[in-house]
């Protein structure tokens, strides 16, 4: 089973992934990654703030770049009734 690494990537939060986790395949560590930013953007509503800016790598075991998972591209965002600036 190939091993992948999530490195997780914001503005408070450089977090790399040291260990790596066995998984059958890139669809379950895009699975994993998407999961991880949920739990991680529940914090910080917890919080009072969302910040979208984040990313989480997904690397394969010698470093490579797989894929990147944008923190906006993992949850839908419906609705802002805050009167937008012109």
């Amino acid at each position: 089973m190939p091993r992948y690494r999530l490195h997780l990537r914001n503005e408070h939060i450089d977090s790399p992934d040291q260990e790596g986790v066995d998984l059958p395949d890139l669809h379950a560590a895009r699975a994993m990654a998407v999961a991880g930013i949920r739990d991680v953007l529940a914090h910080e509503v917890q919080k009072g703030a969302i910040d979208l800016r984040g990313h989480v790598d997904i690397t394969d075991d010698s470093g490579g770049v797989l894929e990147t998972i944008q923190f906006r591209n993992a949850a839908l965002v419906i609705g802002d009734s805050r009167p937008q600036s012109d």
